[in-house]
């Protein structure tokens, strides 16, 4: 299972900037931040603009059309796929007899490929990643945004439309045809989250234009970036409270303060991360770096492992502190195992496939 802003060429605070977005989903979808408090407000703000933007990054413009589907389709879709394969088989052994009879609404549901529709509701971005990268690898292969400078304007138009879209669009009671009926089921979006696009795009285009090598060879000491970090981040919290976002929920209150929030937020991660990495001592470097290179398996697996951990362990008269602790190592460490289990087994497997000389 590949990670899905992979680079040839790894720059570390991107890895260790991975590692802090992951970290706040993590923590956003934790029993102790509820959506209404100011915490998990401050994370939704912009930790889903931020990994939009770090996807942008490593975009390759050199690469065809077809080969660029063909490369995220595997690294996005194959584990939506797989997770749901997975999640069939869990059901199937604990629930048969409610499983079976649903099982085209669930396939029906699965394809629509929404955080509302989904059998696991994280999994929505990736279905969403999936159509951001290649819509906007399109229009960069097709020279109409082949200039970085073009592509900055066109991410500043398309936040206001995309505002526009998601307060206009009125369909949501999408019509089924299911065993000889139709049925109309309450959805939010479109499939795949295509009325998001505009949005997403904005900051994935933002991301294609970030000068990735030049930044932070300024020579300036640690506590210099957190400074300005901290500062980015302050300002977010000092910020109107109606200025705030939830993509999955379509919710982008303001379409010029809910940007500036997310680009304040996406600069204080980076600068963050640049001052993480040019620490003195490696290891929190090498933790979060080791955490942000495994962020896809955490964003499939961290939200029904927390979840369900958290509800058994006060079901057993665990202490709420003591079960919000455990349920976000949970959430955030099997995720890690089982990432580090699969990269051993591809290992050897390639070990096998190698040709003997």
């Amino acid at each position: 299972m590949g990670n899905p802003l992979n680079s040839t060429d790894r720059l570390p605070y991107v890895d260790v900037a991975k590692g802090v977005g992951i970290l706040l989903v993590v923590l956003g979808h934790n029993a102790a931040f509820e959506p209404t408090t100011p915490i998990a407000k401050f994370i939704y703000s912009f930790h889903m603009p931020l990994f939009y933007f770090l996807a942008g990054l490593f975009h390759d413009d050199a690469k065809n059309f077809l080969p660029h589907v063909s490369s995220k389709a595997k690294s996005l879709l194959l584990p939506c796929i797989l997770a749901f394969a997975t999640w069939l088989v869990i059901q199937a052994i604990i629930i048969p007899d409610i499983l079976f009879p649903s099982l085209r609404d669930l396939w029906i549901n699965a394809l629509y490929g929404t955080g509302k529709t989904l059998f696991w509701g994280q999994l929505w971005f990736l279905t969403s990643l999936f159509v951001t990268t290649c819509s906007c690898h399109l229009f960069i292969r097709s020279r109409i945004l082949r200039n970085k400078n073009l592509r900055i304007l066109v991410a500043i138009v398309l936040v206001p439309i995309g505002t526009w879209f998601l307060a206009w669009y009125p369909a949501r009671s999408p019509l089924y045809w299911i065993s000889d009926r139709f049925f109309f089921t309450d959805l939010q979006g479109l499939p795949w989250n295509i009325d998001l696009l505009p949005i997403t795009a904005a900051f994935y285009l933002l991301g294609t234009t970030f000068p990735t090598q030049r930044f932070g060879n300024h020579g300036f000491k640690p506590h210099t970036y957190f400074f300005w970090s901290a500062l980015l981040f302050v300002a977010i919290s000092v910020c109107p409270t109606d200025w705030g976002m939830d993509l999955n929920n379509r919710r982008y209150d303001h379409w010029a303060g809910s940007t500036f929030i997310a680009i304040c937020g996406i600069g204080g991660a980076l600068l963050l991360s640049l001052a993480i990495v040019k620490l003195l001592r490696q290891w929190p470097s090498r933790t979060m770096s080791f955490i942000g290179k495994r962020s896809l398996f955490i964003l499939v697996l961290h939200f029904s492992l927390q979840q369900n951990s958290f509800n058994k362990l006060l079901e057993k008269g665990v202490p709420w502190l003591a079960a919000v602790a455990t349920s976000f190592a949970i959430g955030l460490g099997v995720p890690l195992a089982a990432s580090m289990i699969w990269e051993s087994t591809l290992r050897k497997m390639k070990g096998k496939q190698a040709p003997d000389r």
